[in-house]
């Protein structure tokens, strides 16, 4: 038998009769950001990037991004005829309820 998954936790994979394993080697958190239609995606994006990337404070919550992601095109996930415009922060942990506050 190869290798079983026994466990999960947000920082280890634990696999039978292996020592833990880093999560963040083969998992890299993200979240998708939209907007509402009277808002251009694009614009958010580089408004963010810019936010971000003069960002000098740890205890700001932008500190907690990694990476964000090109715009892409996906599906609505509630009406799935309608296609919205997004892009990913990537995040070393999952920090969504504290970003989204500061995104907007």
């Amino acid at each position: 038998m190869n290798e079983m998954l026994l466990g999960i936790s947000s920082d280890y994979l634990y696999f039978r009769s292996k020592t833990p394993i880093n999560i963040s080697d083969h998992h890299r958190p993200y979240f998708l950001v939209f907007s509402s239609n009277d808002i251009d995606i694009d614009s958010a994006r580089s408004s963010l990037i810019k936010k971000w990337e003069k960002n000098t404070s740890e205890t700001n919550p932008l500190s907690k991004i990694e990476d964000i992601g090109e715009t892409e095109t996906y599906n609505s996930f509630w009406d799935f005829e309608k296609r919205r415009k997004v892009f990913k922060i990537y995040t070393l942990k999952s920090a969504i309820s504290t970003l989204s506050q500061t995104i907007n």
